[in-house]
């Protein structure tokens, strides 16, 4: 195998270089691997499959007597060397990340001869909150009407995950694939940034070019849908607002559009989904509107998305729902 995988548990900011030259899966045993190849996992117990992407497949497991969550590389990607690749960085990435709103890495190493990376326990993803499963009752029938997530739940959510994006741009990492369905909840219910497949370490400022999974057209900025190229934290910025957007109007943006029309109607039309927020929620229509901004360098830095979400904590102060049930 040409691409050799970070290995070891999730360490300070910085240590992703380090990870990335050590080729021996962190923890796990299973002999002594050969120079710049990684080993089996030991001591791992795959249970339910949970995803099937297009690269890789998301397992439920117990590795070293705890509860885990492991991404397996499918055995088709083996042959490519961009998908390796690809692979190594998220793993290099995730070693060099340690922050409370991150998702954190377990150890890497080998399932089986396929690469594959232990991630903690996570439940369902800021997505299924919005949208619980079930909900669907029949052909042109409404479903039931949601009971309103409380603003302190929203609030808290959002500025978790908007201070997991500056933690990451501090750093000179892109996450490049900002959207409900990467954010998880913990059994606490924080929100942790997880899904780093898409991501890259802006070098030179430059960052590789990548070829999205198509539900992640419709959160793209207009100048990765004109250049298929996010190498600027101002991208992962245009993405947060319409998670912000869909958080606040419990709603997909652009509904009834494919993502890629969506895609299109943003960056080529210059369209955006129409801003009324609940009464309680309308202080975060200045932050949507600031971050989509159409010409990337006239949105905030998520540092400073951070600050404005932080001032208005004092108005969700003492509101009821500052804990997910």
């Amino acid at each position: 195998m040409k691409a050799a995988l970070a290995s070891g548990a999730a360490g300070p900011p910085g240590a992703a270089a380090a990870a990335a030259s050590d080729s021996a899966a962190g923890g796990g045993g299973g002999g002594t691997p050969a120079a710049g190849e990684p080993a089996e996992l030991a001591n791992l117990s795959l249970g339910a499959q949970l995803s099937d992407g297009r690269r890789a497949a998301l397992w439920s497991a117990t590795w070293e007597r705890r509860p885990a969550v492991v991404k397996v590389l499918k055995r088709e990607g083996l042959k490519s060397e961009e998908v390796l690749r690809t692979f190594s960085q998220e793993v290099a990435i995730l070693a060099g990340l340690s922050h409370p709103s991150v998702v954190q890495l377990l150890g890497s190493g080998l399932h089986h001869g396929a690469p594959a990376l232990v991630l903690e326990p996570l439940g369902s993803a800021l997505h299924e909150l919005l949208y619980p499963p079930g909900l669907v009752v029949g052909p042109g029938v409404p479903p039931p009407p949601l009971q309103p997530i409380p603003a302190a739940v929203i609030h808290r959510l959002v500025l978790q995950s908007a201070e997991a994006l500056a933690y990451l741009h501090a750093f000179h990492v892109l996450h490049r694939d900002v959207r409900p369905a990467t954010i998880l909840l913990d059994s606490s219910g924080r929100a942790k940034l997880a899904c780093f497949g898409a991501s890259s370490r802006l070098e030179r400022g430059h960052a590789r070019e990548y070829t999205p999974e198509a539900p992640s057209y419709r959160y793209m900025a207009p100048e990765v849908i004109s250049h298929l190229q996010c190498s600027e934290p101002s991208c992962d910025v245009f993405s947060f607002s319409l998670l912000l957007w869909e958080v606040t109007h419990r709603q997909v943006p652009f509904e009834g559009h494919s993502p890629v029309q969506a895609a299109f109607a943003s960056a080529m039309s210059r369209l955006r989904p129409a801003l009324r927020p609940r009464t309680e929620l309308q202080g975060f229509a200045p932050i949507i509107s600031a971050c989509w901004e159409h010409t990337a360098d006239q949105r905030p830095t998520m540092a400073q998305v951070v600050e404005q979400l932080h001032a208005l904590a004092p108005s969700f102060a003492g509101a009821p729902g500052t804990a997910l049930a």
